[in-house]
């Protein structure tokens, strides 16, 4: 048992690590020199950056909690 628990361990670290090193976990740097998320990188005012990515938190949060309606549902 302890065994396989390493091993899924090791797969899961794997895993992150090769979402990371591939860019799809990575923050872009706008032209206000903001790290900020890809939908946001192309905005050139410190204003525009930040209500983009208020935006963005807003639409991640919104889709979690109707992912847990839908599976409270079943």
């Amino acid at each position: 048992m302890k065994n396989k628990t390493r091993h899924i361990i090791f797969y899961l670290i794997f895993c992150v690590i090769i979402l990371i090193l591939s860019g799809c976990v990575q923050n872009e740097m706008s032209c206000t020199g903001i790290k900020t998320y890809q939908r946001c990188a192309h905005l050139c005012t410190k204003f525009e950056v930040k209500t983009c990515e208020s935006s963005v938190r807003a639409k991640k949060m919104k889709q979690n909690q109707y992912q847990k309606q839908n599976n409270s549902n079943y």
